[in-house]
Parts: structure tokens; sequence; C-alpha cells
């Protein structure tokens, strides 16, 4: 900046990618020497006719059609980024022109880290009626950091994270530099059966305890892996032969996919193979051999290997015996 805070800069229109609206970030960095003593991220956002006009010319016209607009972004509509911003854009000869005032307020020693990270999802969440969901965040980062989380239904609805600020859809967990925070969805009221969707910066790690409570008998539990949302090969492992290995399968895009599954016996031949179509955002949860075409699973063990032609999803495995439902790690591939 100049001395009087002003920066002009020349760039190019931004393109897309899946999940996130057309937007450019801005950072601001204050210095003392070469020690960082503070840091703010905000984003950018542009009109959604102006974009369109841009994208029908090449040679953005090459890269298909943007799966996300501002309506649906996570950031533009979220409460977790109230600092983002519309840009007012001008036309001109060569392009477009536009100017914005900001005024950003930095605290010594109060860094927050808030790239964007990678985008994870918890396949299966279940709350009331018996469940109890706790989701475990470290921060190893000397700063805070702060990882946007987004509750699903299984028909794709937002729903609104008990004890996180923000309305239902993106909300956000901020945690302390070197420290851990829980995010809880109580056993209280109905069963609510979701997905989560959250995206955890560089340096920030964790998993989710699945627990049940009967009356009269002792909590059982589960510690849940954070699955990637990129997967579009899979393979897991199942015992159904004293025991029912079940899945959670989740559709991070906003587009519906195809997850065919094929199913293999431990000597190798294959069993069956099936297809489960799930549209933009949705989840699905079933024991393997009620998947129709997987119905020889029941009685054998072996491997099922989950392939998506399009699209992406991240999938969670469980065993469930009599009292017990340990997590089954599953192999991206």
């Amino acid at each position: 900046t100049d001395s009087n805070g002003s920066v002009n800069f020349t760039t190019i229109y931004p393109g897309w990618y899946s999940g996130r609206a057309v937007h450019i970030h801005v950072r601001v960095r204050t210095h003392s020497g070469s020690t960082l003593t503070g840091q703010f991220v905000t984003q950018l956002f542009f009109d959604d006719s102006v974009t369109d006009t841009v994208l029908s010319a090449a040679p953005y016209n090459t890269r298909g059609t943007r799966d996300t607009r501002n309506a649906n972004d996570m950031v533009y509509t979220g409460a977790t980024h109230p600092d983002r911003s519309l840009v007012t854009l001008t036309k001109t000869s060569q392009g477009y022109t536009a100017s914005i005032n900001t005024i950003t307020t930095l605290t010594t020693g109060a860094t927050t880290t808030t790239t964007p990270g990678t985008r994870y999802a918890l396949p299966h969440v279940a709350y009331g009626g018996g469940w109890y969901t706790g989701l475990y965040l470290t921060n190893l980062n000397a700063s805070s950091a702060s990882s946007p989380l987004v509750l699903y239904g299984v028909d794709g609805t937002k729903l609104t994270i008990p004890r996180l600020s923000g309305a239902a859809g993106s909300q956000q967990v901020t945690i302390a530099a070197n420290s851990t925070a829980i995010v809880e969805l109580p056993n209280s009221g109905d069963l609510t059966m979701a997905w989560l969707d959250l995206t955890l910066p560089s340096g920030v790690f964790g998993y989710a305890v699945l627990r049940q409570s009967i009356a009269n008998q002792p909590d059982q539990e589960t510690a849940l892996p954070l699955n990637s949302e990129a997967g579009q090969n899979a393979d897991l492992i199942y015992d159904d032969t004293a025991q029912t290995t079940a899945v959670a399968i989740a559709n991070p895009g906003t587009s519906s996919i195809v997850v065919g599954a094929t199913a293999y016996k431990e000597d190798g031949s294959q069993i069956g193979s099936g297809t489960l179509s799930l549209a933009a955002l949705n989840k699905s949860a079933f024991a393997l051999h009620q998947l129709e075409g997987l119905s020889g699973i029941a009685g054998t063990r072996g491997r099922v290997t989950f392939t998506a032609a399009s699209g992406t999803f991240a999938i969670l495995g469980v065993r469930f015996g009599a009292t017990t439902f340990p997590a089954l790690p599953v192999n991206y591939r």
C-alpha cells in the first residue's frame, strides 16, 4: 500500500472451482521486523450477471458450467464471514474496474489463521433419541485457527449446529493456538441423522466420537475418522459372518452422483454389484447387504469397491454387533 493505505492491482477475471462461487482472497498482514504480528483475510465477490457474461467468453467457456453461485456459496451466505464484500464492477474498454474501502483493525498477538484449508466430511452424524456426536479438533499452530462447519440433513437441508454462532448453514469454530476445541451435538430431543462438512486449515486435525445411550445399559461409543471429500475410488473390508457391516455415504458436491459398489468374497471372486444415486449434498446410510445387488454379502467376508464416474463422495464404514459398533478404515485411491 502507499502512504494513504491504498493499493491498485490488475488481474484477470478469476475462474471457478467446484463448491465455491467466483471470488478473490485479500489478506492484510502487519509485521514487526520479520515477525508476523497480525493478519486478516477476507473475500471479494462479483455480481453473478457479470460473471455469467465473462464465463461465456473464451477461454472461460471451455471450463464448463460453474456449479455454485453467490446465493449457494458457504462464505457469501454464511454468518462466519461477515467481512466478505460484493464488489460493484464498472465496464471499461479493457474489462472491468472497481474500488472498495476496507478498514482493518489488527490486535498484536491476536493473529488468526483463516486460510481456506482442506475440506473433510463426517459422513454420519446422529444426535437425540439416544445418540450423541462430539467433534474434537486440535490446532498445532502458534496462532488461533478458524474452521467453517456445515451440517446437512440426509436430504441436503442445512441444519443449525447447537452451541455455535450463526444460523442454519455455515457456522464456525475458533480454536486457540496449541489448543483443542470440542463441538457437541447433544443427546436431546428426537433423533436427527445428518452429515458434517468441515474445512480444516493447515495444522488442524481431529476426529469425532459417536455415542449411544440405552437405559439400564453402559453407553457404547466409537471414534469416527474425518474423511476426504475427494473420493472417487474407495475400498472397504467387510465381515458379515457374525456382525453386520454398514456404510454411510455423503455427496459433498452440488450435482447428483451415482456410486457403484462391487463386492468380492475373501477368495477374490465377485459376488455382486449395485449402484446408489445421491442428490447434491445428500447422504445415505444402510447395511451393505441391503443395497440392491449386494444381498450375497450376508454371511461372507471380503471387500467392496466403491467408484464414482463423476463427482466425489465421502464414505464411512461401521461394523454393528449386539452392543458394539466400531468404525472401519476406508482405503481411498
